[in-house]
């Protein structure tokens, strides 16, 4: 009975094809010193909230009662809100999709796209293009 309430209110969140991509693109596109703690963040993250257009992935970690927690691994970067990186994915098309990944104190908060990339066709590939901006980060 526990596991399946465990099934039930403490699930991962679901990403599409592309935003799975996207994602783990994410993983190339910022500083080095972060690798680490981002990845150990997004495994820990239970719940994925898309925002009406789609555009935009927040995430957060959750306890089974809905309460929100902090992730075991903290950035080593300043506290507040950080643009910590900026990139372009290539669609097979050519197009391209600007990526933004946002921290606020610390943790990974949000991802935005310059499109609804759960929208894509099965068909579209996407491939990191080019890091756009990432900043110098000061360490906590």
């Amino acid at each position: 009975m526990k596991s399946l309430l465990l099934k039930l209110f403490h699930s991962k969140a679901q990403l599409s094809v592309h935003e799975h991509i996207a994602i783990k693109a994410c993983l190339q596109a910022v500083p080095k010193n972060v690798h680490t703690a981002f990845d150990k963040q997004l495994s820990e993250y239970n719940l994925i909230q898309r925002e009406v257009s789609d555009k935009v992935l927040n995430f957060y970690k959750c306890s089974l009662f809905g309460k929100l927690l902090e992730p075991s691994v903290l950035l080593p970067i300043q506290t507040g809100e950080v643009l910590l990186s900026s990139f372009t994915l290539v669609k097979t098309s050519g197009a391209e999709v600007l990526v933004k990944i946002h921290y606020v104190n610390r943790r990974l908060f949000s991802v935005e796209f310059s499109e609804a990339l759960n929208k894509l066709s099965a068909s579209e590939n996407l491939k990191l293009d080019k890091v756009v901006y990432q900043p110098e980060l000061a360490r906590a």
